[in-house]
């Protein structure tokens, strides 16, 4: 399911496509029991809509977010 789950969103979305993390969110979905297409259209909106755009495609918010991890 997670597989499925992941690759379609790719398909869906080709300037985000996946990167390393994705499944652990979808994961976490999964453990609170939502059923597979659910988990899909949670993560396109969640990816979509509640993350900037250029927040996976230029990675400098990724690295901020790590630096600002790692100070805490």
């Amino acid at each position: 399911m997670l597989h499925r789950i992941l690759f379609c969103f790719a398909k869906r979305n080709m300037e985000i496509s996946y990167c390393q993390g994705m499944n652990f969110i979808v994961f976490y979905f999964q453990n609170l029991g939502f059923q597979e297409e659910e988990i899909f259209w949670m993560f396109c909106y969640l990816m979509e809509q509640s993350v900037p755009a250029s927040y996976y495609i230029n990675l400098i918010p990724v690295y901020v977010d790590i630096e600002l991890f790692m100070s805490m």
